[in-house]
């Protein structure tokens, strides 16, 4: 898959922004603060539907006088083989709308038709950083491979939220406690079959890129004698060999045990979205154990992972989004990153202040744009 052309009008710190890209790889260079970023996020946005960057809707139009217009849109023409496809999304104020062949499109489809995968300095401190942000590695690895998968999340997300827009009355005495209780009994037995099936999903996920991720961490660090390991955790309990049903029966007695807390609470205390993964480095527990240039490093290999997964599952690449990475990176890293890179036929989009750590790259497949005040030129 490759991005042939981008179009952006009011988008960000972007006016307007027509470019054509190179289907290997395309490096934008620039200070801090001239629109680096803002170019892959709305790569991002095309692919996810939403942002990498935690913000209201208003602000992906772009700020001006009082007579700039407060609509915007981000366009992509992007070929998947033989076929070619016209993403759009379109921002009016705070609302935002997706197109595909103009057709509206929701973001449940987006992923897994037109993968990306992002790679930040703030995904790097995924282990360094609470569960939430562990558990979006694991989903946005689900979502990728299987429509289907960010179904189910969508399902999830619908019923913990009525579950807890249920507590939350309760809590404020607009529903009494045992007309709570026939409500939550008649409710669970659906959000336990579809928490039952995310947790499945996720288990079966890591089980699937486990062996590629260890590859990839023994040649980051060119290492063969690096063991590196990944727990899902219900509970604080390893429940990598759970099946559905052992899966369903633990949801079950933790949501039992912890029915009065939850009433008391105003919130869902049970569930996927309170489960967290553990990676393990050389058997100990990297988040406490491993320097924060061994998280980045264990958080980079799956992620390469990641990539490789989806080419052995699809025969063909993602889009490859790296947002000022290197510069998180130490020199053997980042060889090595590079080295990667020149091996995979996937379209990268680099983001970097200079140039310095392209020297292994083949110069003959970069493209390099610099960007300046949200004004993009070919170098």
């Amino acid at each position: 898959m490759n991005f042939e052309k981008l179009e952006l009008k009011n988008f960000r710190n972007f006016d307007s922004l027509t470019l054509q890209l190179s289907p290997s790889i395309n490096m934008f260079l620039g200070c801090n603060g001239q629109g680096k970023t803002n170019l892959l996020e709305s790569i991002y946005m095309l692919t996810h539907g939403e942002s990498f960057r935690p913000g209201p809707g208003d602000t992906f139009v772009r700020q001006g006088d009082k007579n700039l217009s407060r609509s915007a849109f981000v366009r992509g023409k992007v070929r998947i083989k033989n076929l070619q496809s016209d993403i759009e999304m379109r921002f009016e104020n705070s609302a935002k709308r997706v197109f595909v062949d103009n057709k509206k499109s929701v973001q449940s489809r987006l992923t897994a038709q037109f993968p990306t995968i992002l790679f930040s300095p703030d995904s790097l401190l995924a282990i360094k950083q609470g569960p939430e942000s562990r558990r979006i590695l694991i989903d946005q690895l689900l979502v990728q491979h299987n429509q289907r998968n960010k179904q189910i999340i969508v399902d999830y997300i619908r019923v913990l939220r009525t579950r807890n827009r249920l507590l939350k009355d309760h809590l404020s005495k607009k529903i009494a406690s045992d007309e709570l209780v026939k409500i939550l009994e008649s409710l669970n037995p659906s959000f336990l079959n579809i928490a039952t099936e995310l947790v499945l999903a996720r288990i079966e996920s890591l089980q699937a890129i486990t062996p590629k991720f260890e590859d990839a961490m023994r040649f980051l660090n060119d290492s063969k004698s690096i063991e590196t390991s990944i727990e899902y955790l219900v509970s604080e309990e390893c429940a990598n060999s759970w099946n559905r049903a052992k899966i369903f029966d633990s949801l079950q007695k933790r949501a039992i045990a912890l029915a009065k807390a939850e009433m008391a609470s105003g919130s869902t205390l049970v569930g996927p979205h309170k489960h967290d993964i553990r990676i393990l480095f050389n058997g100990r527990d990297s988040r406490y154990y491993s320097s924060q240039g061994q998280q980045r490093a264990l958080i980079l290999s799956f992620k390469m992972a990641q990539i490789v997964y989806h080419h052995e599952v699809y025969q063909c690449y993602p889009v490859l989004l790296l947002d000022d990475v290197m510069s998180e990176l130490d020199v053997e890293k980042r060889s090595r990153l590079v080295e990667f890179l020149e091996t995979v036929q996937a379209q990268i989009l680099i983001t970097a202040t200079d140039l310095d750590f392209s020297i292994n790259l083949n110069r003959d497949k970069i493209k390099v744009f610099h960007i300046e005040s949200g004004r993009v030129s070919l170098a």
